[in-house]
């Protein structure tokens, strides 16, 4: 019995070697552009729309995500409430009449972003609407219109949604000619 328990043992190391002498081919020795074809694909960023999902409060009522995304959607482009500064996941839930926990999944579940995202996506389609009136407004002002206390934060979120700088974008909407009413 024990000649068999030193050979299984000895094919042991050997199948661990093997294994590891492959991961060092693999990682080592392919390059780079070959091991990232080997990576899962990411999820996608926006997903498709999903069902209304069902959870239970601690008094077993039942709560839908997707109702609650649509008093948030209703809250945002009736009341626009993204132009306030000071508003939080925490007094977003409120106005909404749910809990913190179960606005910021709605928000992650149905539009595919987190609450800081969602909230600068209003924002910066605000000022881009603002913007293509006609208005000129400074990036200062802009900023304070559209709910953010510093013109650093305002120009970063600009810039991870449109993907230029408001100066930027307010000269490419110059540039592009106006459409002539048809006759």
């Amino acid at each position: 019995m024990g000649t068999w328990f030193v050979v299984l043992l000895v094919v042991l190391v050997m199948v661990v070697l093997v294994n590891i002498i492959l991961c060092l081919v693999v990682f080592v020795l392919l390059p780079r552009s070959a091991r990232q074809k080997i990576r899962l694909p990411r999820p996608r960023k926006h997903p498709e729309p999903l069902p209304a999902v069902s959870q239970f409060d601690e008094n077993g009522n039942r709560i839908v995500l997707k109702d609650i995304y649509r008093k948030i959607n209703t809250a945002f482009s009736c009341e626009h409430l993204y132009l306030k500064s000071d508003i939080t996941l925490i007094s977003l839930s409120h106005e909404v009449g749910a809990n913190k926990t179960y606005v910021s999944q709605a928000i992650r579940l149905y539009s595919g972003m987190n609450y800081s995202q969602y909230v600068n996506s209003w924002r910066i389609s605000h000022a881009m609407e603002t913007m293509s009136s006609g208005e000129d407004v400074a990036d200062e002002d802009m900023a304070s219109r559209c709910g953010y206390k510093a013109l650093s934060t305002y120009i970063s979120a600009f810039q991870s949604i449109a993907g230029i700088t408001p100066k930027e974008w307010r000269k490419l909407k110059k540039s592009l000619p106006l459409p002539t009413p048809e006759k």
